[in-house]
């Protein structure tokens, strides 16, 4: 079966198939129990990428990802 033209240019996948690459090994790391999703959180909110960009990756919402930042944030201060 022929696959479908996208309109959008190869340049324009990379940051959609890198969200996917690190989702994929976020997935691998959690499932062998190697790191929990705060971790991955904080790991990738110290890469400076914002709670949008976050869930995008997490399959979580902005807002959930916003919240546990604050929440993580909190309990690292103390």
């Amino acid at each position: 079966m022929a696959r479908a033209k996208s309109s959008s240019s190869p340049e324009d996948q990379v940051p959609k198939l890198l969200k996917i690459i690190i989702r994929l090994l976020i997935e691998r790391q959690i499932s062998a129990d190697k790191m929990t999703m705060n971790e991955a959180i904080t790991v990738l909110d110290s890469m400076h990428l914002g709670p949008t960009e976050i869930g995008e990756i997490i399959g979580w919402s902005a807002s959930s990802v916003g919240g546990k930042l604050t929440q993580l944030k909190k309990v690292s201060k103390k």
